[in-house]
């Protein structure tokens, strides 16, 4: 049997809607981090070149974190051609393809490795019975996982994400949604309304303008537009992580991870009492009250799926 990350290096990747990062597992620990934008290679092949001439040196195997464009011809990949991840595509260039895990379902094993970094955002005192937790993450897309653990038994549960419809609670959030499906032919789903996209959706509807860059909104945060659109965005979040919680008596803590929300985060713009309240409206007294004491944490580690394949590999190496 081979026991990655010890004699024989692997090579571990997570593939978002933009960007790549690659790091080496050997002899115990990730060496040689790196993250790329996809859109400058052709291929999943022409990235990995690249990353073998920066760090200088080889690797045969691999295990991947991807969301579901790498897999999928629905989607497009990011890359330049639209590559896609398969067994026998990577076995055409000498690499062996170990592990595939949808992105979030890795992510949610790094959850549980020793490596992720967290800031409490609520201590919370989580529901005394409560065995499953939730990890969602706002990046280009809106992903999610559910994290069960007993003893040392660990069963990571991954999810469509944000392909749900949502559930209005104020009049401004039903009259975007109503503007928003005029403009579509499929439904809205949560991901149109909280994620990369769909901060790109919510400003073309409200400005009428395209949006270039996220960076156009957090330059100029208090102009009453991008304060809306922001607004909107921790507004919807706080719905989605509600819906993802209650669906599974996810009541034993909320995880928060994702791209944008690095992003908004780091500019000092993340406004959790916004978020918070949506989570917390009246309900049901007894899952409201199992609403308001979960604890609520944000892992800040852009890497988090790579620490999550080097604990799942651990895991099954055990």
């Amino acid at each position: 049997m081979m026991h990655f990350g010890s004699s024989d290096p692997i090579l571990l990747c997570d593939f978002g809607g933009t960007h790549g990062r690659l790091g080496l597992f050997h002899e115990h620990k990730i060496q040689h981090l790196k993250k790329y934008e996809l859109d400058k290679f052709k291929t999943h092949i022409d990235l990995f070149r690249a990353y073998r001439s920066d760090i200088d040196l080889d690797f045969k195997h691999i295990a991947i974190a991807a969301a579901g464009a790498h897999t999928s011809n629905v989607f497009q990949s990011g890359f330049q051609e639209n590559s896609k991840i398969t067994e026998s595509y990577f076995a055409e260039h000498d690499l062996n393809l170990h592990v595939l895990l949808n992105d979030f379902e890795a992510s949610a094993w790094g959850v549980l490795s020793d490596q992720n970094k967290e800031i409490i955002l609520r201590k919370g005192d989580a529901v005394h019975d409560a065995e499953m937790s939730c990890l969602i993450g706002p990046g280009t897309g809106l992903g999610c996982a559910y994290i069960q653990q007993k003893g040392n038994m660990i069963n990571v549960i991954g999810t469509h994400g944000g392909h749900m419809r949502p559930s209005p609670a104020t009049h401004e959030q039903h009259v975007i949604l109503q503007a928003l499906q005029e403009t579509k032919s499929e439904a809205v789903i949560y991901e149109d309304i909280a994620s990369g996209r769909g901060l790109k959706l919510l400003y073309r509807l409200i400005t009428g303008h395209e949006l270039e860059s996220i960076y156009q909104i957090l330059e100029t945060p208090t102009a009453p537009h991008h304060t809306r659109i922001l607004s909107l965005f921790h507004e919807f979040l706080g719905l989605y992580i509600q819906n993802v919680v209650v669906t599974a008596k996810a009541y034993k803590t909320i995880y928060l991870t994702g791209g944008l929300l690095d992003i908004i985060y780091q500019a000092g713009l993340f406004d959790f009492d916004k978020m918070e309240t949506m989570i917390n409206q009246k309900y049901v007294s007894t899952i409201e009250a199992a609403l308001k004491s979960t604890p609520i944490i944000y892992i800040d580690d852009t890497y988090l799926a790579l620490h999550g394949l080097k604990k799942y590999l651990e895991y099954h190496d055990a």
